[in-house]
């Protein structure tokens, strides 16, 4: 610009006209659709795309369909007219190109790629740069394809941000392992059923698994669905899924969500398969089909009756060892005597295969030890009164084997049927389970002095204590490693959030389960400052210093407690529970999950309510540690000072104390107040330590420990077998660790 004022003043022709770049719609809008098959699970989503791009550019928009990438046919969509091309169209001139396609990258031959490299060429010979839109995870890009597209991740539980290949690797093989196990018992797996899955799945698995699940080969080939072929593979995922309660229980609600979609024999088929984890009653829609076939089997014509058949011997095949369904057994047994003898020999008779799958909850107090049928999903409470409380659930098939030892002499044994009890007086130092394919030993953990019961639930080891006539429970977190911090990719996330590190923890340590109550403040303290009052809400309004002069009053109450407050490492690795994704339970941000303002939420995601308050601390559903509301109600202060990243942060987990800011204090979780980004597990709070907050939103979670594994006993990091001591030494108390502040803004 000062160069073109000289020239005018010098009356000298102007030799560069300056022009300023704007931000205009295209001319046209051409949009190429991969519909390769391979591409199947992300139909809708391409679908969806196109949808709100008809809306915006009704007149200017231009469809290429391309059908099968390796074969390099488009078809275009202008208006009602529909053209063959066996290459790539010409480009409008002053038009901008959209591509709904992963590039060829994640399809299991190189061929697509290729040609999607030839068409980037040619793109770039023509001075056009599209937009790709990429349903693969950027571990699977690969820099020769991408060079000629901007490209964009594409997944619905993600915001659209250009990428470029992501260094590393994918665990590719761990992914399709995990929704295999958690398919498993499925008749028929269309793509709903399978993004479902994906999502719901507590390992975070990304939409790059959906497109490797559906390129598997032992699933057949229809378009729009996906059947186990190998019934022996799937037996070998069944029993998988069998041992994991929480993904067992995930299965079950998938199955019954999209069963109506299926055909009523697909329906059942499905149910008998579960039998091999836990017998599921079929409903009266499907009882009646039952029944009715079982009337006319003999009046069917000759195709319908081999077609029955082939189902009856599908079923069986897929049973396995597990037991018949009540209502399915009478069925079978008419199909298996009017087989001749030499097929009866090759099929299981009827009423043959183990019992009903049944879990079995050890339960020990200060009078003895009761086994009894217990239930997978939630923590008993179990007897009430003073002593130990052990608490164990095994899955079994059919009847067991119980033997109790005390020390190495064996006192009693007994054979345990579905549906009964065994009770034994006294005290036993071990009791074993033989559920006819391993041997389940349980040890019993000391009850620590400090606590007044001790046991183990699907979450893992807890030990229950009482402060001035208050209980409250506090979680075992168990030795181990994680990636403390975002990564760079993560939609919102702030510079404070990294470097992202490893943290090793080489003891394990204690977690209150859920935020101070206000039940227990009081019962400490004498007083309430919340805001919003009830015994079940958190306590609020509550300083770092406050917090410290509860913990000291608790202490001492009750010598030998040594509560804290975590350091910051200890509280994102608790709240994360093994998992990486922003929340512990995956990418998208709900209401339903925890309490936030649910008008702002992460990510472009789905908008909830606002409740405007605390609730309870039990609300919703808790991590897989067993750690209630990580995310949101309150914010919860950590030991740490405030650093302003990660730059020289220790790796051992305790507090970083050196070179921060006395002044204030990390906080972590976020509040109902705030707006979905800031509930993320590496999102990082600050405030002064002074400051209780003036709206009702500043609470804390009490800490205890570290401890090493054999004196407190509990599970691996992710679900490995529990490392079981026969004392609960006293914990040694321990500093605490880093922290932030953005606290309630937008």
């Amino acid at each position: 610009m000062p160069r073109l004022i000289d020239d005018l003043c010098a009356a000298r022709p102007l030799r560069q006209i300056p022009f300023a770049q704007v931000q205009a719609w295209p001319q046209e809008l051409v949009v190429i659709v991969d519909a390769s098959p391979h591409l199947a699970p992300v139909y809708e989503d391409f679908l969806h795309i196109i949808g709100r791009l008809s809306q915006w550019f009704p007149k200017r928009l231009v469809l290429w369909l391309l059908e099968d990438a390796e074969q390099a046919e488009f078809k275009e969509l202008r208006g009602p007219h529909i053209d063959s091309h066996n290459t790539l169209p010409a480009i409008p001139e002053h038009g901008a190109v959209l591509v709904l396609s992963d590039l060829g990258m994640a399809h299991p031959q190189p061929w697509s790629r290729c040609n999607w490299r030839q068409w980037g060429r040619k793109f770039r010979r023509h001075r056009h740069c599209p937009l790709a839109l990429v349903p693969a995870h950027p571990a699977d890009w690969d820099h020769v394809t991408t060079r000629d597209f901007q490209c964009a991740f594409l997944e619905r539980e993600h915001r659209l941000q250009r990428q470029q290949p992501a260094p590393g690797s994918r665990d590719a093989a761990a992914e399709l392992e995990a929704l295999k196990t958690l398919l498993a018992p499925m008749g028929r797996i269309t793509p709903a059923l399978l993004r479902q899955a994906r999502i719901l799945h507590p390992h975070g698995l990304s939409v790059s698994a959906e497109i490797d699940f559906w390129s598997l080969p032992g699933f057949g080939t229809a378009l729009n669905f996906r059947e186990w072929q190998d019934d022996g593979e799937q037996r070998s995922f069944l029993e998988r899924l069998a041992h994991s309660p929480s993904l067992s229980r995930l299965a079950e609600q998938l199955m019954q969500e999209h069963e109506k979609s299926l055909p009523m024999r697909l329906q059942i088929q499905q149910k008998q398969a579960f039998a091999a984890i836990r017998m599921v009653p079929l409903n009266d829609e499907q009882k009646r089909y039952l029944a009715h076939l079982h009337q006319t089997m003999h009046t069917l014509p000759p195709l319908e009756r081999r077609f029955f058949a082939n189902w009856m011997s599908r079923l069986e095949d897929r049973k396995g060892e597990a037991a018949w369904l009540a209502d399915i057994e009478p069925l079978y047994r008419l199909y298996y005597e009017q087989l001749s003898p030499e097929q009866q020999r090759t099929r299981e008779p009827p009423g043959h295969g183990k019992g009903p799958s049944w879990w079995i909850e050890v339960i020990e107090t200060s009078e003895g030890v009761t086994v009894k049928p217990g239930v997978p999903f939630e923590r008993s409470t179990g007897p009430e009164g003073p002593g130990c409380r052990h608490i164990v659930t095994i899955p079994a098939l059919g009847s067991v084997m119980v033997r109790c030892y005390q020390g190495r002499r064996r006192v009693r044994q007994q054979v345990l049927k579905p549906g009964e009890d065994f009770a034994f007086s006294g005290h036993l130092t071990r009791l074993t389970i033989d559920t006819g394919q391993k041997v389940e030993t349980v040890d019993w953990p000391t009850c620590p002095s400090w606590a007044r019961g001790i046991g183990r639930d699907r979450y893992g080891l807890f030990v229950e204590v009482t402060v001035q006539g208050v209980e409250f429970v506090m979680r075992w977190i168990p030795p181990g490693e994680f990636m403390m911090g975002s990564p760079g990719d993560e939609p919102e996330r702030f510079n404070d959030e990294g470097p992202q590190h490893l943290v090793q923890f080489t003891h394990g340590f204690w977690l209150a389960e859920t935020a101070c109550t206000q039940a227990l403040w009081q019962a400490v303290m004498g007083e309430n400052p919340s805001e919003f009052k009830g015994d079940e809400l958190p306590v609020e309004n509550v300083s770092w210093t406050d917090a410290q002069k509860f913990i000291e009053q608790a202490n001492r109450i009750h010598p030998g407690l040594a509560l804290r407050l975590p350091s910051e490492a200890e509280w994102e690795y608790g709240c994360r529970a093994g998992t990486s994704m922003p929340f512990w339970f995956g990418t998208e941000l709900i209401t339903d999950r925890a309490n936030y303002d649910g008008r702002s939420p992460y990510a472009d995601g789905k908008k909830g309510e606002r409740r405007g308050k605390t609730v309870e601390v039990k609300r919703f559903q808790p991590n897989p540690w067993g750690l209630y509301q990580v995310h949101g109600n309150v914010w919860e202060w950590c030991a740490d000072p405030w650093h302003d990243n990660y730059e020289g942060a220790p790796d051992d987990g305790r507090a970083w104390e050196k070179d921060g800011d006395s002044e204030r204090a990390v906080l972590r979780g976020g509040s109902w107040f705030n707006l979905g980004r800031r509930l993320r597990s590496a999102f990082r709070g600050r405030d002064h330590r002074d400051f209780a907050g003036i709206i009702g939103d500043f609470g804390f979670r009490l800490a205890r420990g570290p401890e090493s594994p054999g004196a407190a006993g509990g599970r691996g990091r992710r679900g490995s077998q529990a490392e079981r001591g026969t004392s609960a030494a006293s914990a040694t108390t321990g500093p605490a660790r880093a922290g932030n502040e953005q606290l309630r803004g937008a």
